[in-house]
């Protein structure tokens, strides 16, 4: 049974407190050097649709999350629709995440073959979510706490390497909002839909409505207060790296930008350890989303739009839907081996859209 502290936790593991690092080099780049902006921008419309979700889960407080809510409201044919199109995105979001892994894995033990690391990450993520919640929330403690760790620990050096002179050379400024020589509204839009993606899995608390205490109180809370603080999070680190490293078109390389700042103002060593927290990350987004897509397709075989002796049923001891987890798994592991990173990317945003849509 979880509690308001506990879905709040599974909510920023999920999201991730570190979501913009591998997307900072992108979105500052398509904003012209307005990533702050961007992400304060694309808080405002998450929270929105964060609202939304939290008060549909005051009235459905049940596992299906946008599936039921489009069902109850709309018409079944729609929830079905939406239940599949949601579906896609909690597949792909631990299956990006595997598939991360496994090539930082690979990069670092070039010996060990690509499949060896994709079937033990598949394995150990799906184990954990096997033994219920309390397994995986004790990780999700122990993952976010480093999360935070490392994101402290970078607010504190870009603090001081800015007060050093490093980059702009000031703490204050309004150049990653507005900077009049450099700002266009349709670049900072263009950059905004990007930067909503690292929002992508604060939905994701609404499918443990039948696992939490007081579903009718706390989902709705849990899902605007992640977003809320994930909003605030992002937008500082958008601020301190872009201080940090001014001119946008500049980057050693776009996709890696953030290990570059990370460098430029606490050497070497905080680039070795964000590059271990993205890892660290990684793992968390997958035992998260997997969960997450195990409750939806429970809540489609509870309403017989699935095998419902499959999806339905619900382990005695551990309270888990065994077989979507199983199922889940089996996907990622498969998947794993048919797709790509960017391929899994493309196809995340387009299943997002529909779904808040």
């Amino acid at each position: 049974i979880l509690n308001l502290r506990l879905l709040v936790l599974f909510g920023l593991t999920f999201v991730g407190p570190m979501a913009p690092f591998p997307m900072f080099g992108i979105v500052s780049s398509l904003s012209r050097g307005h990533m702050a902006l961007a992400y304060l921008l694309a808080m405002i419309c998450m929270s929105l649709t964060a609202y939304s979700y939290g008060r549909m889960a005051t009235v459905f407080p049940s596992a299906g999350s946008a599936y039921t809510y489009a069902q109850q409201t709309l018409h079944p044919l729609v929830g079905f629709l939406t239940g599949w199109v949601m579906l896609l995105v909690y597949v792909l979001i631990p299956l990006m995440s595997v598939i991360y892994l496994t090539l930082t894995a690979q990069r670092f033990f070039g010996s060990v073959p690509q499949a060896v690391w994709l079937i033990l990450f598949s394995t150990a993520i799906t184990v954990m979510n096997l033994f219920g919640l309390k397994v995986a929330n004790r990780a999700n403690f122990v993952v976010t706490a480093i999360m935070l760790a490392v994101l402290m620990w970078f607010v504190v050096m870009a603090v001081r390497a800015l007060g050093n002179g490093v980059g702009a050379g000031l703490l204050l400024s309004t150049r990653p909002f507005y900077d009049p020589a450099t700002f266009s509204a349709a670049q900072v839009m263009s950059a905004t839909s990007v930067a909503a993606y690292s929002f992508l899995g604060f939905d994701g608390i609404s499918t443990l409505a039948e696992d939490a205490r007081d579903p009718k109180r706390d989902i709705g809370r849990a899902t605007v207060l992640v977003c809320l603080s994930c909003g605030v999070l992002f937008i500082l680190q958008a601020y301190l790296g872009q201080l940090a490293w001014p001119d946008f078109n500049s980057y050693p390389n776009t996709e890696t930008a953030f290990l570059d700042v990370a460098k430029r103002v606490g050497g070497d060593q905080l680039m070795l350890f964000v590059s271990v927290a993205l890892v660290v990350a990684g793992v968390a987004s997958a035992v998260t989303g997997q969960a997450s897509a195990s409750r939806l397709l429970y809540g489609m075989g509870r309403d017989r739009l699935l095998p419902p002796r499959i999806f339905a049923y619900i382990h005695p001891k551990y309270s888990t839907p065994t077989y979507g987890i199983l199922c889940m798994g089996a996907v990622t592991l498969v998947c794993g081996f048919l797709l790509s990173f960017r391929l899994a990317a493309e196809a995340i945003n387009f299943g997002a859209l529909l779904g808040f849509m």
